[in-house]
């Protein structure tokens, strides 16, 4: 069994054939469809739905003081988080990456994401 503390860069081997379509302004749907799966089957729901929190990023001591050590949960979460928005970033095609180039959390730039075309994909169907 693969341990949580393993390497991020290995879960998924090549996002662009498993996320072929790049979200535009009128494909949300479709795009959805194919990038779900692959944060579901990896385990990284949380991240983008916001239910799976950045940790704290000083260690704790037992009298319950920040120190001065960085969590190694929280550089793992970073990590994750980070390879997230770049298998979104890399998703996009250039108008819809201008509107969340800016955006520094998964989390951000999936909501932001869904607010601007989930209610146009809606008004289509």
């Amino acid at each position: 069994m693969q341990s949580s503390s393993a390497s991020v860069g290995v879960m998924v081997p090549n996002l662009a054939h498993i996320v072929s379509i790049k979200l535009d302004r009128n494909n949300y749907i479709l795009w959805l469809a194919q990038f779900l799966p692959v944060l579901m089957s990896q385990n990284l729901i949380g991240f983008v739905d916001g239910t799976k929190s950045c940790p704290a990023k000083f260690k704790v001591d037992s009298f319950r003081n920040d120190t001065t050590d960085i969590d190694p949960a929280y550089t793992e979460w970073q990590q994750k988080d980070q390879l997230i928005l770049s298998w979104i970033n890399a998703s996009l095609t250039p108008s819809v990456l201008s509107t969340v180039a800016l955006l520094s959390t998964s989390h951000a730039t999936w909501k932001s994401l869904e607010k601007r075309y989930a209610s146009q994909s809606k008004t289509r169907i």
